[in-house]
Order: C-alpha cells, then structure tokens, then sequence
C-alpha cells in the first residue's frame, strides 16, 4: 500500500504540475487541451483526487442512519480503525 501511495502521489504531481501531462491525456481521449484544463478547474481535480484527507463523513454517517444501512454513527475509534491514510514518506 505504501508504494502504491507513494506511485499515486508522485502521479499526481506530475499530471498537474507539467502541461505536457494535460497534452498527453488530451490526445488519448481525443479532446483539446483547453476543455481538459477547464475541466481540470471546474470540477477541481486536484483536490478531489488527493488520498490525504477525507472530509464530510459525518454527513455521510447522517445520511446512512437515515436510510438504515447504519444503526448509529461509528464511534471516533471505529473511524480511526476503518479509515488509515498513509502519511507521505
């Protein structure tokens, strides 16, 4: 898990620090470099695709007590047990 870890952030890196990254996904899907980079922006992928932090579970939590796929929130201990993020190296 640590070299994947380690892999996917140094991926990122590059794919949103070089512009020959957008130019390179660009010309694999077929789109122009100014639709990827707007959508690199509207829908800011660089902070949705960092593993670092995970924010909003509580609401999450709230919205699975209310559908019943959970009896009650977990606790801050089960949190801690369930989600684990490898700190950079």
């Amino acid at each position: 898990m640590r070299r994947f870890m380690g892999a996917y952030r140094e991926s990122l890196a590059y794919m949103f620090s070089d512009p020959r990254a957008v130019k390179l996904y660009a010309e694999s899907v077929g789109a122009t470099e100014t639709l990827v980079n707007a959508s690199i922006e509207r829908f800011q992928l660089k902070k949705g695709k960092q593993l670092d932090s995970i924010s909003g579970v509580d609401a999450l939590m709230q919205e699975g007590v209310k559908v019943k796929l959970l009896d009650r929130p977990l606790t801050k201990e089960q949190l801690a047990e369930l989600i684990q993020i490898l700190p950079p190296n």
